[in-house]
Protein backbone atom coordinates (compact mmCIF):
# COMPACT_ATOMS: atom_id res chain seq x y z
CA UNK A 1 0.00 0.00 0.00
CA UNK A 2 1.28 3.50 -1.03
CA UNK A 3 0.10 6.85 0.20
CA UNK A 4 1.12 9.57 -1.77
CA UNK A 5 0.79 13.11 -2.53
CA UNK A 6 -0.43 15.23 0.47
CA UNK A 7 -2.16 18.27 -0.60
CA UNK A 8 -5.45 20.54 -0.06
CA UNK A 9 -7.83 21.18 -2.49
CA UNK A 10 -8.96 24.58 -3.31
CA UNK A 11 -11.47 26.05 -5.57
CA UNK A 12 -11.62 22.14 -6.67
CA UNK A 13 -7.70 21.98 -7.47
CA UNK A 14 -4.84 21.23 -5.39
CA UNK A 15 -3.10 24.46 -4.06
CA UNK A 16 0.49 24.71 -5.82
CA UNK A 17 1.51 26.06 -2.20
CA UNK A 18 1.36 22.20 -0.65
CA UNK A 19 3.17 19.94 -2.95
CA UNK A 20 5.97 20.78 -0.81
CA UNK A 21 4.61 18.89 1.51
CA UNK A 22 4.18 16.01 -0.42
CA UNK A 23 4.04 12.57 1.72
CA UNK A 24 5.22 8.58 0.48
CA UNK A 25 4.26 5.93 2.65
CA UNK A 26 4.94 2.57 0.89
CA UNK A 27 5.02 -0.67 2.87
CA UNK A 28 3.40 -4.28 2.43
CA UNK A 29 0.07 -4.72 4.48
CA UNK A 30 2.19 -6.59 7.35
CA UNK A 31 4.33 -3.40 8.58
CA UNK A 32 1.25 -1.29 8.41
CA UNK A 33 -1.19 -3.07 10.17
CA UNK A 34 0.42 -4.91 13.37
CA UNK A 35 -2.18 -6.00 15.21
CA UNK A 36 -5.35 -6.85 13.18
CA UNK A 37 -8.83 -5.39 14.15
CA UNK A 38 -12.07 -6.38 13.50
CA UNK A 39 -13.56 -9.97 13.75
CA UNK A 40 -12.64 -12.37 10.27
CA UNK A 41 -9.21 -10.54 9.13
CA UNK A 42 -5.99 -12.06 9.26
CA UNK A 43 -2.17 -11.01 8.60
CA UNK A 44 0.02 -13.38 7.24
CA UNK A 45 2.82 -12.98 4.47
CA UNK A 46 2.95 -9.63 4.15
CA UNK A 47 -1.32 -9.96 3.06
CA UNK A 48 -4.53 -9.13 5.07
CA UNK A 49 -6.87 -11.22 4.56
CA UNK A 50 -10.93 -11.29 5.24
CA UNK A 51 -12.72 -14.59 5.09
CA UNK A 52 -16.15 -15.34 6.21
CA UNK A 53 -18.08 -12.30 4.01
CA UNK A 54 -17.12 -10.00 6.53
CA UNK A 55 -18.56 -6.65 7.54
CA UNK A 56 -16.14 -5.34 9.70
CA UNK A 57 -13.01 -3.44 9.63
CA UNK A 58 -9.05 -3.34 9.53
CA UNK A 59 -7.70 -0.25 11.02
CA UNK A 60 -3.98 1.00 11.96
CA UNK A 61 -3.08 3.81 13.65
CA UNK A 62 -1.32 5.79 10.52
CA UNK A 63 2.64 5.48 10.44
CA UNK A 64 2.36 9.35 9.73
CA UNK A 65 0.34 12.22 10.17
CA UNK A 66 -2.18 12.83 8.36
CA UNK A 67 -3.64 16.00 7.96
CA UNK A 68 -7.71 16.56 7.75
CA UNK A 69 -9.23 18.33 5.31
CA UNK A 70 -6.28 17.22 3.18
CA UNK A 71 -6.75 14.62 0.12
CA UNK A 72 -4.06 11.58 -0.16
CA UNK A 73 -3.81 9.44 -2.87
CA UNK A 74 -3.95 5.43 -2.06
CA UNK A 75 -2.24 2.37 -3.80
CA UNK A 76 -3.55 -0.82 -2.83
CA UNK A 77 -4.05 -4.62 -4.20
CA UNK A 78 -6.69 -6.86 -3.63
CA UNK A 79 -5.69 -10.29 -3.91
CA UNK A 80 -8.23 -13.42 -3.92
CA UNK A 81 -11.60 -11.73 -3.82
CA UNK A 82 -14.69 -13.80 -4.05
CA UNK A 83 -17.28 -11.70 -2.34
CA UNK A 84 -18.54 -8.55 -1.18
CA UNK A 85 -16.62 -4.81 -1.44
CA UNK A 86 -13.94 -3.17 0.48
CA UNK A 87 -13.00 0.47 0.66
CA UNK A 88 -9.87 2.46 2.20
CA UNK A 89 -10.42 5.32 4.44
CA UNK A 90 -7.79 7.71 6.35
CA UNK A 91 -8.11 9.71 9.41
CA UNK A 92 -12.35 8.73 9.74
CA UNK A 93 -12.39 10.63 6.04
CA UNK A 94 -14.99 9.39 3.55
CA UNK A 95 -14.53 6.28 2.34
CA UNK A 96 -13.06 5.53 -0.99
CA UNK A 97 -14.87 3.31 -3.91
CA UNK A 98 -16.26 0.00 -2.90
CA UNK A 99 -14.28 -2.06 -4.75
CA UNK A 100 -16.07 -5.74 -5.89
CA UNK A 101 -12.83 -7.08 -7.93
CA UNK A 102 -9.06 -8.27 -7.95
CA UNK A 103 -7.02 -5.67 -9.45
CA UNK A 104 -4.09 -2.70 -8.07
CA UNK A 105 -6.58 0.62 -7.13
CA UNK A 106 -5.53 4.22 -7.09
CA UNK A 107 -7.72 6.54 -5.80
CA UNK A 108 -7.66 9.81 -3.67
CA UNK A 109 -9.51 10.03 -0.43
CA UNK A 110 -10.01 13.23 1.87
CA UNK A 111 -8.53 12.54 4.88
CA UNK A 112 -10.79 13.08 8.33
CA UNK A 113 -9.33 13.83 11.96
CA UNK A 114 -8.92 10.10 13.73
CA UNK A 115 -5.53 9.36 12.20
CA UNK A 116 -6.43 5.52 11.48
CA UNK A 117 -5.57 4.04 7.87
CA UNK A 118 -9.13 1.81 7.36
CA UNK A 119 -10.18 -1.00 4.60
CA UNK A 120 -13.68 -1.52 5.73
CA UNK A 121 -15.71 -4.59 4.06
CA UNK A 122 -19.20 -5.47 3.29
CA UNK A 123 -19.80 -8.45 2.82
CA UNK A 124 -16.35 -8.92 1.90
CA UNK A 125 -13.93 -12.13 1.38
CA UNK A 126 -10.32 -11.56 -0.29
CA UNK A 127 -7.06 -9.81 0.46
CA UNK A 128 -5.13 -6.73 0.68
CA UNK A 129 -1.67 -6.87 -0.16
CA UNK A 130 1.14 -4.05 -1.15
Amino acid sequence: MAILNEYKVVNGLPSPSNYANAVLLAANVAEIFTVPKGTGWTIAAGVATATGAISTSLSQTAAITLIPGYSYTVTYTVTAFTAGTVAVSLGGGTAGTARASAATFIETVVAGSDGLIKFTGAGFTGSIDN
